[in-house]
């Protein structure tokens, strides 16, 4: 009965019964029938996780490396210039002292106008640059404001030097302007910005961790897929490695280990840039300002270096000359000459004068601290190399390990067509 019914049908109908799944070949097990599926929602999710891991890289890098730039840029180079606009005001008045005195005027005259004019110029290019608003703006106008004042008193000052009458009470009036209006406000956006400097610094280090998970985490997720993408095909198709899955591989772990290495050297050289040469740089010019302030002090005293100022000045270059090493036996030595001019004797690098002596020493602290910013510039500069090349050479490798990772996947679904 069986044979029969069988022998009744159309030969169209038994050829269509036993004609086999065009998704399975003869000796394909079952389950490989979903291995299309498996393979084309591996690709979606391999290029979704490129895509992700181009985005976060480039965000991090670009980001780290703008916050970088506004720390040099901006941060401390505001605290550069207040420290040098600090100095040159003290200069302005060590040279508004010997405006005072019945000789050297016209010299000390020359000095105190460039120093002024310097000073001005440091507090406005500090004002153009500062990114903490009123709160560092406010003590810069009042700087300024104060500046005019001032030249009014020194003004005085030196026209009755003239005549032969001194205006004590001018000069006196000079000097708390200065250092109670213009010097005092200039200190004060100094300290703010020096503590802006070191926080900003503190906040990169403190976040290079959590800026590492966030580039590294769809980077880890698109590995894990490629590597069992890769143990996959070897399971399903008998192949050990499929090469362009395995170059793809190797990109996205050139990219991961790339990023690890610029984070730990853009914390590491920006932490040495701070500690060393922008420290050093700030000793130097605080170093400065106090032998300006000797400087006025002992001109208008009569040309003698007092006890007091001889151990302040002494113990504050000793300071600097640890935090620049290379400049440090010139400086004692410059020091040595200026505070203690009968001990050192007066030669060729030493001459007799007070004030050339002095000018030595100034001359040894504007060099040091000028190689200082130098090199806080190179270490920042150092700190900022390779992350703008990340910021779009990563994407650009991703996308061509999605490319190699589809390549592979294309080649499997292949022999399924």
């Amino acid at each position: 009965m069986t044979a029969t019914a069988t022998s009744a049908l159309p030969p169209t109908t038994v050829r269509a019964a036993v004609r086999p799944s065009p998704n399975r070949s003869a000796g394909t097990p079952p389950g490989a029938t979903r291995t299309p599926t498996v393979l084309r929602a591996t690709g979606a999710l391999v290029g979704v996780l490129a895509v992700l891991g181009a985005l976060a890289v480039g965000i991090t890098s670009a980001g780290r490396t703008a916050a970088v730039d506004r720390l040099a840029d901006s941060t401390a180079a505001v605290t550069s210039a207040t420290g040098d606009a600090d100095a040159a005001f003290a200069k302005a008045d060590a040279a508004a002292n010997a405006l005072a005195l019945p000789t050297g005027r016209d010299a000390a005259e020359l000095r105190y106008l460039q120093a002024l004019a310097t000073g001005v110029n440091e507090l406005e290019r500090a004002s153009r640059l500062t990114r903490l608003g009123e709160p560092a703006e406010a003590p810069i106008r009042r700087a300024l404001r104060s500046v005019g004042p001032y030249g009014a008193e020194v003004a005085r000052v030196s026209d009755a030097a003239t005549a032969g009458t001194p205006d004590r009470a001018a000069s006196a009036r000079a000097g708390a302007i200065m250092t109670n209006l213009i010097r005092a406000n200039t200190a004060r956006v100094g300290a703010l910005q020096d503590d802006a400097t070191r926080r900003d610094a503190s906040a990169l280090r403190r976040s290079r961790w959590p800026s590492l998970a966030l580039a590294l985490l769809p980077l880890v997720a698109l590995l894990v897929v490629l590597v069992l993408a890769q143990l996959l095909l070897a399971r399903r198709f008998r192949r050990l490695v499929n090469v362009p899955l395995l170059l793809a591989t190797l990109v996205v772990v050139g990219v991961a280990g790339r990023t690890v290495q610029l984070h730990q050297r853009q914390t590491d050289r920006l932490d040495a840039a701070v500690s060393g040469p922008y420290t050093a740089a700030q000793r130097l010019t605080n170093t400065r300002v106090l032998a300006y302030e000797v400087e006025g002090r002992r001109t208008a005293g009569g040309g003698a270096v007092g006890a007091a100022d001889d151990a302040a000045l002494t113990a504050t270059v000793n300071d600097a000359a640890l935090a620049a090493t290379a400049h440090g036996a010139a400086l004692t030595q410059a020091l040595s000459g200026y505070v203690h001019p009968a001990a050192v004797g007066a030669d060729a690098s030493q001459p007799g004068s007070p004030a050339s002596r002095f000018n030595v020493l100034d001359a040894e602290l504007l060099t040091a601290r000028s190689d200082a910013q130098m090199e806080f510039t190179a270490t920042i500069d150092a700190a900022r190399a390779g992350q703008r090349t990340t910021t779009w050479l990563a994407p650009v490798l991703l996308a061509v390990a999605a490319g190699l990772a589809w390549l592979g996947l294309q080649r499997r679904l292949a022999e399924y067509r």
